[in-house]
C-alpha cells in the first residue's frame, strides 16, 4: 500500500502535516440479497419495468451514442474530482476576503473620547454603541477563524480525493506503483501539494520511488531552500513531460526495391526481359558488339 500525506492549510504555517490519505481502495463485502417472500413463503413477482425506463444496471444512452466504457467513466470521474478541487481553490479565497474586510471594518477606528461628551444620556448611548461594535467585531473574528478551518478542511478533502483518483488511474499504466512509491519514499511536506496538483503527479511520484537518491536530494532542497526546490521540481516535471525518444536500432537497412520494368545491366531474366535486354546482356559478356 502506498500513501501520501496531503498537507492541510494552517494559519501560522502552510507546511503543517495533515492526516495520511490512503490511496488504496477499500473493498466492502455484501451478502447476496434474498428474494422477498409473501405470506405463503413463495417469492414475490418482480415489478415489471416501464416501457420508457432503461433496464436496471444500464445507463440511459442517447440515441446514436455509444455507452461509455468503464475506463472512460473513471477518467471522467477523475476530471470531475480535479475540477471540483480547482473550483474550490478559486472560490475559497474570495470567501475569506469578504470576512476579513468585515472584521477590519468593525475593528477599525479608535474608541470615542467619552470625556468630551457633556450629556450623560448621549455618553451612555455612545458607550453602548461602542460595546455593540466590539462584540460584533469579536463575533466576525470568530466566524473568520471558523471559516478558515472549514476551508482548510474542505481544501484538504478535495485534494485528497483528486489524488486518490490519480493514483487509481496510475495503477493501470504502472501496475507496480504501490510497490515503487511507498511510505518510505522521501517526500517533504512542502512538495506534497505540488506533486498532487501536477498533471504529471503520478509519474513524478513513481520516478521518485524508482530513484531514491534524487528523491532524497529533492527532499533536502525543499527543507533548506524551497525556492530552489521548486525550480528543481519544475525541471523534473518538464523532463517527465517530454516524449521518450525512440532508441536507435543496429539492424541494417533493408535493400531498396527495384522499381520499374528496366532490367539491370549485367543481368538477364528470360521471363521478363525483351530482345533489347538480351542484346545488352550479351554485349556486357562480350558475345556481340
Amino acid at each position: 500500500m502506498s500513501d501520501m500525506t496531503i498537507p492541510a492549510a494552517n494559519e501560522a504555517s502552510t507546511d503543517t502535516a495533515a492526516p495520511q490519505v490512503t490511496t488504496q481502495e477499500t473493498t466492502h463485502e455484501q451478502d447476496a440479497p434474498q428474494a422477498d417472500k409473501g405470506q405463503a413463503g413463495e417469492p414475490q413477482a418482480k415489478p415489471e419495468a416501464k416501457a420508457d425506463e432503461p433496464p436496471a444496471g444500464r445507463e440511459d444512452v442517447p440515441e446514436g451514442e455509444q455507452p461509455k466504457t468503464w475506463k472512460e467513466k473513471k477518467q471522467e470521474r477523475n476530471r470531475q474530482r480535479w475540477q471540483e478541487y480547482k473550483s474550490a481553490r478559486e472560490v475559497m479565497p474570495r470567501r475569506l476576503e469578504m470576512l476579513e474586510k468585515e472584521v477590519a471594518r468593525l475593528k477599525g477606528g479608535d474608541p470615542p473620547d467619552f470625556t468630551q461628551i457633556a450629556d450623560p444620556n448621549e455618553e451612555l448611548a455612545e458607550r453602548t454603541a461602542w460595546k455593540v461594535r466590539q462584540a460584533n467585531a469579536k463575533e466576525a473574528s470568530d466566524r473568520l477563524e471558523s471559516e478558515r478551518e472549514a476551508i482548510a478542511y474542505e481544501h484538504h478533502q478535495k485534494l485528497a480525493a483528486a489524488w486518490a483518483e490519480t493514483v487509481e488511474s496510475a495503477r493501470e499504466t504502472m501496475p507496480d506503483f504501490d510497490q515503487v512509491f511507498t511510505s518510505d519514499t522521501p517526500v517533504h511536506e512542502r512538495a506534497v501539494r505540488h506533486i498532487a496538483e501536477s498533471d504529471m503527479g503520478a509519474e513524478i511520484a513513481y520516478y521518485l520511488g524508482k530513484n531514491p537518491q534524487e528523491a532524497a536530494s529533492l527532499y533536502q532542497s525543499f527543507a533548506s531552500d524551497p525556492a530552489r526546490a521548486l525550480k528543481e521540481f519544475g525541471k523534473l516535471e518538464a523532463k517527465l513531460s517530454r516524449p521518450t525518444a525512440a532508441k536507435p536500432t543496429s539492424a541494417p537497412r533493408p535493400a531498396a526495391p527495384i522499381s520499374g520494368g528496366v532490367t539491370p545491366v549485367g543481368f538477364f531474366d528470360p521471363d521478363k526481359g525483351g530482345v533489347g535486354d538480351m542484346a545488352a546482356y550479351l554485349r556486357t559478356k562480350g558475345v556481340i558488339r
